[in-house]
């Protein structure tokens, strides 16, 4: 069995990035996720 964190409600991540150089006006980027129950894990 996979050793998973769980949250419940709302959950908010923070990450530090760095820029070699100027700071740009927006980073574009994505996130993966899964939902599971207590039986299964959907895929992200």
């Amino acid at each position: 069995m996979l050793d998973l964190l769980f949250f419940e409600e709302d959950v908010h991540w923070v990450h530090t990035v760095s820029f070699p150089g100027a700071i740009p006006e927006s980073v574009k980027g994505y996130l993966t996720f899964m939902v599971c129950d207590e039986s299964k894990c959907l895929p992200p």
